[in-house]
C-alpha cells in the first residue's frame, strides 16, 4: 500500500481496548478455554483468565506497534494505554503486561512460545497441559499475525 492511514496512539489504543475488554472478547476467550479441554484451565478462576487473556493481548498490541512505528509511538501507546488501565481501576492488567513483556523479552528465540508457557503457568498452574501453551502460543501468532497486517495501512502517530 503506497500511503497508510493515519491514526493517533490514542485512537488506536482506545478502540483496541474497548474491543479487548468487552463481553464479546470475553466470550471467544472462554470459547477458546473450553476447547483446550484442559482441566487445570477449565477449573481456573475466571476473571483470572480474562486479565491475563488482556494482558497477554495488550503485550502483543504493544510488539506490533514498536516493530510498526517510529522510535517513541511504542512507549507512548504504552502510557497511554497504562494510564488508561490505571484511571479504570484496572492496575492489574498493567501489571501482568509487564510480566508478559518480560517472558517475551526472556526467550533468544520465540518470545511469543515464552509469553504462552507464561499464561499457562500463571492461569492454569504447573498442572497444565504442553498442549494447551502450545494452543496458546498459536493463538497468540494468530492475533500478532493479524496486527501485523492492521499496520500494513495503518501509520501511528502521536
Amino acid at each position: 500500500m503506497l500511503f497508510k492511514r493515519k491514526e493517533s496512539v490514542k485512537d488506536y489504543c482506545t478502540f483496541k481496548l474497548v474491543h479487548l475488554l468487552s463481553e464479546d472478547t470475553d466470550a471467544k476467550w472462554e470459547a477458546f478455554r473450553r476447547s483446550c479441554n484442559d482441566p487445570c484451565l477449565t477449573e481456573a478462576d475466571g476473571t483470572v483468565y480474562s486479565n491475563n487473556m488482556c494482558a497477554a493481548s495488550l503485550t502483543l498490541m504493544f510488539i506490533a506497534i514498536t516493530r510498526n512505528s517510529k522510535l517513541g509511538v511504542g512507549s507512548d501507546a504504552r502510557d497511554f494505554v497504562y494510564g488508561w488501565l490505571n484511571h479504570r481501576g484496572l492496575s492489574e492488567n498493567a501489571s501482568l503486561c509487564d510480566e508478559y513483556r518480560r517472558a517475551f523479552g526472556s526467550s533468544p528465540v520465540d518470545g511469543v512460545r515464552a509469553m504462552a508457557f507464561r499464561f499457562a503457568e500463571k492461569v492454569a498452574g504447573p498442572g497444565f497441559k504442553s498442549a494447551t501453551a502450545e494452543a496458546f502460543c498459536d493463538y497468540f501468532y494468530v492475533v500478532l499475525r493479524g496486527l501485523f497486517d492492521e499496520f500494513k495501512s495503518i501509520k501511528l502517530e502521536v
